[in-house]
């Protein structure tokens, strides 16, 4: 098992490169975070937010964007390196170390919470635990919005073959109705829900990106197409006398 400079160093180099993935407006990639991060922030809701939350923080770009009205922000990770790096980014955040499944977090103690993309890097064991964790520190009424990467999607299985074939990495894809039965259970009312397909999210070329813009005009609230779509985007109320605060 690597050792703790060597874990640093390796999310000090995935933090580095992180946002230089997302910076070019003609790739795939930048358009799949700019359409994602949107779409979360439209389903937010933000105008009466207080406090809001940020688990997975990456570069921080999510911050940038909040409005003035939120007097508190928290950004949680599990990798000091990419609080660093988000931290030179933005820094009026309190940032917080710690893990999904054990939320260093006041029960009920935010607004508003953002999960986009965290739970395809996560041990797919330790995603209910997670997702419990994220409904304890709302307050009732509060909203969790959470993406993840759809297994029905013919896209993304696509997409997960090149990818592994190309740079071996892996990640992790759920059945909508897994996850949403997580949140069921965990005392969440699932109040909208959003379709991203990004095309294939494989090729950097104008036909492709325009495949993207077409295929998620079509699908975005489109709840019969919506297996198709490669990235799911839900959010998800705690339910007033929710099971998480008893």
């Amino acid at each position: 098992m690597a050792d703790a400079d060597e874990l640093w160093e390796y999310w000090r180099k995935r933090s580095d490169s992180y946002e230089e993935r997302y910076v070019d407006p003609s790739t795939v990639l930048e358009r799949e975070k700019r359409v994602r991060l949107a779409t979360a922030l439209e389903l937010a809701q933000l105008d009466g937010a207080d406090t809001v939350g940020d688990l997975g923080v990456g570069s921080g770009r999510l911050f940038a964007h909040l409005p003035d009205n939120v007097s508190q922000i928290i950004g949680v990770d599990f990798s000091a390196p990419m609080i660093q790096g988000a931290r030179e980014n933005i820094s009026n955040v309190a940032y917080v170390q710690g893990t999904a499944e054990s939320l260093p977090l006041r029960t009920g103690s935010l607004d508003v919470l953002f999960c986009l993309g965290v739970v395809g890097h996560m041990n797919s064991d330790a995603v209910p635990a997670a997702i419990d964790e994220m409904a304890r520190v709302l307050r009732p009424g509060g909203s969790l919005i959470l993406s993840f990467a759809n297994a029905r999607s013919p896209f993304r299985r696509l997409r997960r073959v090149c990818i592994a074939a190309r740079s071996g990495t892996h990640y992790t894809t759920y059945r909508p109705e897994y996850i949403e039965e997580i949140l069921r259970q965990a005392g969440c009312h699932i109040r909208s829900r959003r379709y991203l397909t990004y095309s294939t999210g494989l090729l950097d070329t104008q036909a492709n990106l325009w495949l993207a813009a077409v295929l998620d005009n079509h699908l975005v609230t489109n709840d019969l197409l919506g297996p198709l779509a490669m990235t799911w985007v839900v959010q998800a109320s705690v339910r007033e006398g929710s099971v998480a605060f008893d």
